[in-house]
């Protein structure tokens, strides 16, 4: 959300996506906030999607599915890429 007590969700999605291990996590906001700043704000920290409150059961299942799907693709294309490299390499010695 981008609205929370201890820390605002943009800060958030910075401090996730500034981890190495964790950059390539797709983050989807949930929130009431409907300000296009604050929307822009998110989409610039990281985050790939949102969703207004309130919201409904199908749409957050079909938008995390679709994140999902997302992932698996983007780590399919880095171990894809990583095995052209170490091929690369190989070919090179």
């Amino acid at each position: 959300d981008i609205i929370m007590p201890e820390i605002d969700g943009i800060k958030a999605v910075e401090m996730i996506k500034s981890k190495e291990d964790f950059k390539d996590i797709p983050i989807i906001m949930i929130t009431a906030n409907d300000e296009e700043k604050s929307l822009e704000y998110a989409f610039e920290a990281g985050a790939i999607d949102y969703i207004k409150k309130p919201f409904t059961r199908i749409d957050l299942k079909a938008r995390v599915r679709s994140m999902l799907k997302l992932k698996e693709e983007v780590d399919m294309r880095k171990k894809i890429e990583q095995e052209i490299i170490k091929r690369q390499i190989l070919t090179k010695n």
